[in-house]
């Protein structure tokens, strides 16, 4: 189930912009609400506004992050993306979501520039209970090669440390780690995968890769299951 969206420097979003499901203080119809640890989360929400306010870009950002995962390269998304009325044309475009998942909550986000993964992220939410849970982390260095960092649960041992040594050699510009990890003992990392594929959905009157930009006349609808 859907929980947060944000995008940064994609399209018609400068600055970081956010969607969330997290119920307001009015509650009127109890039944269309989620109850998960000390969250609240709607179980579907409307987004209206004038023509041109970004309704489908918001969409859209959802859908190219989606197709990143699934497509696994950032190769799916047109290098002139960014939003193109600022003057800093060399910030990267952010996408992070936060889902839930069966019994967990977790985060993941991604930041590029040119189609080259500058950053990104996953953790594992604990929704204030105790601190999150930092899964992996991986950063660009200046002279081009990727930095990659296990969380305390995959880094106790010489073995771990190892295999995150061998994850980071095989790390390309263009691929998110996510995609890249396939033991099953990375439950965080294969839950967020299958999440992805499986469990969130776009459904939109154009399909067309090319003019997914233009396209869109009408309002485009997100389907998260838990």
């Amino acid at each position: 189930m859907l929980i947060r969206f944000t995008v940064e420097n994609f399209l018609s979003f400068n600055e970081e912009t956010e969607f969330n499901m997290l119920t307001g203080e009015i509650r009127r119809l109890p039944n269309h609400v989620f109850s998960f640890s000390k969250v609240e989360v709607l179980k579907s929400a409307v987004i209206y506004g004038a023509n041109g306010a970004g309704k489908s870009n918001l969409i859209a950002a959802m859908n190219v992050l989606r197709h990143i995962i699934i497509d696994e390269t950032t190769d799916y998304v047109p290098i002139d993306s960014y939003f193109r009325l600022d003057a800093k044309e060399n910030k990267p475009t952010t996408f992070e979501i936060e889902f839930l998942f069966g019994k967990a909550g977790y985060a993941y986000g991604i930041s590029f520039f040119d189609n080259v993964i500058q950053e990104e992220w996953l953790l594992k939410l604990n929704f204030g209970k105790k601190p999150d849970e930092p899964i992996y982390e991986r950063k660009a260095k200046k002279n081009g090669k990727e930095s990659l960092k296990m969380g305390i649960k995959y880094s106790q041992t010489a073995k771990d440390k190892l295999l995150a040594q061998v994850y980071e050699e095989l790390l390309e510009p263009n691929k998110p780690f996510l995609t890249l990890v396939k033991e099953k003992k990375f439950k965080e990392v294969q839950d967020t995968r299958t999440w992805f594929e499986s469990m969130l959905m776009i459904i939109r009157p154009h399909l067309s890769t090319i003019s997914w930009m233009r396209s869109l006349r009408l309002l485009p609808m997100i389907y998260s299951a838990v």
